[in-house]
């Protein structure tokens, strides 16, 4: 059940990002080209994100005060600005990166989601320790 849940959530990002890889210009090619970089999420991996999403405090509360559904954090985009100036929801982006499977699905990456918000709000990412299992 859970998977199906998390399926939901990236198949929204995944359509989000086909649409701006079909207006692409380079820098966006080279970001559709990373994500593919990132492995494939087993069953496993996008149960345990599934549960983050849903259940981590701050995260929650960051949703809360946006009136963003709960677990969607990561596909607000439009909202990024507006996130980046609360703390609850920076603290909701470090866990989120620092918890997240480094795996994707179709075109939406977990702990990638995360880490570009938090470059965004102008958190340097140590993309260099995200190991690929």
């Amino acid at each position: 059940m859970q998977v199906h849940l998390l399926l939901v959530f990236a198949l929204a990002a995944a359509a989000s990002v086909v649409v701006v890889a079909s207006q692409s210009t380079n820098a966006t090619d080279a970001a559709v080209a990373l994500v593919y970089d990132i492995p494939e999420c087993t069953d496993d991996q996008l149960n345990i994100g599934e549960s983050i999403l849903i259940t981590e405090p701050s995260t929650l509360q960051c949703e809360a005060k946006f009136g963003i559904a709960t677990g969607m954090l990561l596909q607000s985009a439009s909202m990024a600005d507006e996130l980046c100036s609360e703390q609850c929801c920076l603290n909701a982006l470090r866990t989120l990166y620092a918890t997240l499977p480094n795996c994707r699905y179709e075109l939406w990456g977990l702990q990638y989601s995360a880490s570009k918000f938090l470059n965004h709000c102008g958190i340097a990412t140590n993309t260099s320790t995200i190991t690929y299992e």
